[in-house]
């Protein structure tokens, strides 16, 4: 069962990676982001070459921090430690 807001959208959640092993944030950051946004059940990420971070908001009915640091390794990068905002 999905959880809902009262206006009819899903609830979220909102988690941040930081990301070890950039070896040029300008092109490695677009794909990490690129891959996050496809992945199943999330609804945003934005991926920082600056702070070397992942922004991400889903839905914890479809996704996890598990599943999603996975994407983050299948790029070629590590993720660190995911905090819930």
């Amino acid at each position: 069962m999905r959880s809902h807001l009262a206006d009819g959208r899903r609830a979220t959640t909102r988690v941040v990676f930081p990301i070890f092993g950039f070896t040029c944030g300008a092109t490695e950051a677009p794909l990490v982001q690129r891959c996050l946004s496809r992945s199943r059940g999330v609804v945003h990420a934005f991926v920082s070459p600056a702070t070397e971070m992942a922004y991400v908001e889903y839905d914890p009915t479809v996704t996890d921090p598990t599943s999603l640091s996975k994407t983050i390794c299948d790029v070629g990068l590590r993720a660190g430690e995911p905090e819930l905002r």
